[in-house]
């Protein structure tokens, strides 16, 4: 063997494995959206009630932070420390991206799907209740939810989730 031939065979190779990295990468980016979108649904509820339970811990707090001579901007850093502040905007992120996938499922004529979406994150149904509510299978309705997972989280993440679609 040459050092030419060498050489092209070193390069495909390089390029080979560049390739597969590349795509093990992807197909890794796009579970860990996929997960996170999950994880982050299956919280909703919880993220909803710390907001809730925050901005009246945060009134609480600044009484308190006024009778105790407390400087104000120590209550922000607290709020930020327990993450009030980014749960709140989270919660809005997907409200907003729930509108959006409810309108979006409306105009298809598939409100049913929307419908099982926010009974089994929302509502804390299960899959045969949503079944027996939507007039569907079980099966159907988890089907529904997987489908309506990956939409959201290309509204959740944006580009970062079309990058890696398949």
């Amino acid at each position: 063997m040459n050092k030419t031939t060498a050489e092209e065979i070193a390069k495909a190779a390089a390029k080979e494995a560049v390739a597969e990295y590349i795509k093990e990468k992807q197909k890794e980016d796009k579970a860990r959206i996929f997960r996170n979108t999950k994880l982050l649904m299956r919280n909703y509820n919880n993220i909803k009630s710390h907001v809730e339970k925050g901005i009246a811990d945060a009134a609480d707090m600044e009484l308190n932070i006024k009778k105790s001579g407390l400087d104000p901007d120590e209550l922000f850093i607290y709020s930020i420390k327990k993450s009030k502040f980014r749960s709140l905007i989270m919660l809005a992120h997907v409200d907003s991206c729930l509108a959006q996938l409810e309108r979006e499922e409306e105009l298809k004529g598939t409100l049913e799907k929307y419908l099982a979406y926010t009974y089994y994150y929302i509502d804390n149904m299960s899959f045969g209740s949503i079944g027996q509510v939507c007039g569907c299978y079980e099966r159907t309705a988890r089907r529904w939810v997987d489908e309506l997972d990956r939409t959201m989280g290309v509204l959740l993440f944006g580009v970062d989730s079309l990058q890696i679609a398949d």
